[in-house]
């Protein structure tokens, strides 16, 4: 290798007399590994190397695409250290962003599984959808969507990707660089194959990882090779599925590189042992490695700069920025089956003969793809006569969807679940969802939604259900005594509206039958089937950034029943309920919450005996059992605060005080409890882990562990 390095600098002062060399630059795929290229290329500016042409693959294809639009070495290391990583690998819905009528439902389960036409489920193409890659690729590379071909960038650019159908590689030297580069970066298992003019691409460094030859191809003399990706792993590091299908992938890409390397004239290979593929959080120890490493070889890359030192200099490319708006002549569709294009635009609220800057574009992007229809929906810009074409590509998401989902809580113990989702498939906008609950409690829940109108509009709704639980009877001293099963099924038919992100309201019929009989008692508990039947009406709002932890928004539910003896019901049930929650952020990881709930039955009468409201558990009044007490009248006021101070890491604290009474709500004799609630909370990609404590007057502490989607889907659906 020292030898051709020799031999390789010989020939580029050769070519150097004659006035004729040419600098190419090769980019090598390594996922975060790439970021090492940024080090490398801060020490190549100071000693005045500088490209004619590039060509990357993968991560090497974005480093190379943003260095051939000018961005510089220290320029790259600023946008890319303050990138928001997490987020740019999460396609998860944000839920402040959805209009009110997706909120009808809580979020749900563990895996998903598409549904093809046979029923059967199908495994997903890989980790991550990639569609706010997408969106980021977007924004970056808008600027240079007045450019056709990737030659007439600062420096001449191409990018390689892998023909997923063929396995031949692709080479992208025209066209969208966002979409050249978002192919060559599909790594496979991790993000999706990337459809395009009806091919399915995946990452690069499948058939070229080190696209040498390439930069030869597009007229370089001389060849540095930037190599970071990983070597192949010994074998007491073959541990697990996810690094044994890592080495399998790697096997072929690392014999493919090595036939590159001979057309490299010189070759920076940091080693970077501390840093994986998926090391992005390390963006910027890892860019330090990279530098680190080409000062620890100066020597060798002055040698070559004072080879090349008789053409080359120090030079400023103005990068291809720009922040105006694009005229928007008009707005084409690609991709979809089932939804119109009229009404993608729609979703879009965008229209043509308009301008529009690059956020004003994203913007209408993401409210499109907080429709949930879309598996992927992003823009692209094309230069015609008049302005710009927005060219919109989508992947509509599939209609059938079933989704696992598998629980544990201190209250209900382990449970299974099925949640078949229905979007549009029985009816143009509407939405089934089918859940099905085994363990710890059993349940059946239909939920059955046709909407007239997008953001918003009426809606009916059929929900038919069916439930068994286990309820426990206490003694004084806070001990379990006897338990029975409760049995509840009935129907609830409502007609409502929704509007935007405000409000839904809904008016409903419900029936239902209960029954309790014996679960292991020594008295024989059971009773006759009491059948109810009424009337309600029920207001949501809701603007929480996330349902499960929120650190800022407002919750506010309300519901009313009445039902009478006299009209066909057996028992006279009129109740009231109302829950109340706002967090109020002082700072991005501190947040203050009030939380308010008040339940009432609304006829004094013996009947409020049934269904009670029970007053305890994590959702309740934390510091007794979940069947703990029941009172016809109760107040629940919360106090405290939520910190946010690591990732997916949270603290919550409240202050609790209960108040119930057999006779009233407002005015008459009432008990009172107070106490304290602690949780820390964590979210991972199997759903929410949550650990809690809670302390009341005269008693020990109570602790709660719930693990996965434990909350109620159909929480705003029941009567």
């Amino acid at each position: 290798m020292k030898k051709k390095i020799l031999f390789s600098i010989l020939a580029a002062l050769i070519l150097c007399s004659l006035g004729s060399v040419k600098i190419g630059y090769a980019f090598s795929g390594g996922g975060a590994r790439g970021f090492a290229h940024i080090g490398m290329l801060k020490v190549l500016e100071e000693e005045g190397i500088w490209p004619d042409y590039i060509s990357g693959t993968s991560i090497g294809a974005l480093v190379g695409g943003l260095y051939a639009m000018g961005y510089s070495a220290a320029q790259m290391e600023s946008l890319f250290t303050q990138w928001q990583w997490r987020d740019a690998f999460n396609d998860d819905w944000k839920r402040e962003q959805l209009y009110i009528g997706q909120k009808r439902w809580a979020p749900y389960g563990n895996i998903f599984f598409r549904l093809d036409e046979n029923w059967i489920p199908q495994l997903p193409q890989s980790v991550i959808i990639g569609n706010q890659i997408n969106v980021d690729l977007f924004r970056l590379f808008a600027p240079t969507s007045g450019i056709s071909s990737f030659a007439e960038l600062p420096i001449p650019f191409s990018c390689v990707a892998t023909d997923l159908l063929t396995g031949e590689q692709k080479v992208f030297t025209e066209g969208s660089m966002m979409q050249g580069i978002r192919a060559s970066m599909s790594i496979p298992s991790i993000l999706q194959p990337f459809p395009m003019n009806n091919t399915l691409y995946i990452d690069g460094g499948i058939s070229q990882n080190l696209p040498g030859a390439q930069v030869k191809n597009m007229g370089a003399d001389f060849i540095i090779g930037f190599k970071v990706n990983t070597a192949l792993r010994e074998e007491d590091d073959l541990k697990g599925l996810v690094r044994v299908l890592d080495q399998t992938i790697n096997i072929g890409i690392t014999n493919r590189l090595n036939e590159e390397l001979h057309f490299c004239d010189f070759i920076l290979e940091p080693e970077l042992p501390s840093f994986s593929t998926t090391s992005f959080s390390a963006v910027r120890d890892i860019i330090a490695a990279g530098e680190s490493y080409a000062r620890q070889n100066i020597e060798r890359i002055r040698n070559l700069s004072d080879s090349l030192q008789s053409v080359r200099e120090t030079r400023f490319i103005r990068p291809i920025i720009s922040t105006s708006a694009f005229n928007v002549s008009r707005i084409a569709v690609f991709g979809n089956e089932h939804i119109s294009a009229a009404k993608i635009r729609e979703y879009l609220d965008l229209y043509s003969n308009q301008d529009y800057t690059v956020d004003e574009i994203i913007s209408g992007i993401n409210t499109a793809w907080n429709s949930q229809l879309f598996e992927l929906i992003y823009p692209v810009l094309e230069k015609d006569s008049t302005g710009y074409i927005l060219n919109v590509f989508v992947k509509e998401r599939e209609r059938k969807y079933l989704a696992m989902n598998f629980s544990y809580d201190s209250e209900n113990a382990l449970v299974a679940g099925a949640v078949l989702s229905l979007h549009n498939y029985l009816m143009k906008n509407s939405r089934v969802l089918a859940e099905i609950k085994l363990g710890g409690k059993y349940e059946l829940n239909i939920d059955m939604v046709k909407n007239f109108g997008e953001d918003y509009g009426i809606y009916y709704r059929l929900f038919p259900y069916l439930d068994e639980k286990r309820i426990y009877f206490y003694n004084d001293s806070h001990d379990k005594i006897n338990s029975a099963r409760s049995l509840e099924y009935g129907l609830v038919t409502g007609i409502g509206l929704y509007a935007r992100k405000a409000i839904v309201l809904e008016g409903y019929t419900y029936t239902y039958a209960t029954r309790l009989y014996r679960d292991i008692s020594e008295v024989d508990i059971s009773g006759k089937t009491q059948s109810i039947s009424g009337i309600g009406f029920k207001a949501y709002h809701e603007s929480l950034d996330d349902f499960i932890f929120p650190m800022r928004g407002m919750q506010a539910s309300g519901k009313i029943t009445y039902a009478r003896n006299d009209l066909l019901s057996e028992q006279n049930i009129s109740k009231l309920k109302f829950d109340y929650s706002i967090y109020r952020p002082f700072s991005k990881k501190f947040s203050v919450v009030l939380k308010a709930q008040l339940g009432s039955h609304l006829i004094e009468e013996e009947q409020t005996s049934l269904d009670p409201f029970y007053l305890g558990g994590r959702n309740g009044f934390a510091g007794i059992d979940l069947y703990e007490k029941s009172a016809p009248h109760y107040r629940l006021v919360q106090a405290g605060c939520v910190f946010n101070p690591l990732d997916n890491f949270y603290v919550s604290a409240r202050i609790q005080t209960l108040s119930y009474s057999d006779e009233g709500v407002l005015f008459n004799k009432e008990d009172f409890l107070t106490g304290g609630y602690l949780e820390l909370g964590l979210k991972t990609f199997a759903g929410p882990v949550k650990l809690a404590a809670a302390i009341s007057e005269k008693r020990t502490a109570q602790y709660y562990l719930a693990l996965g989607f434990t909350d109620d889907i159909f929480h705003f659906s029941r009567r």
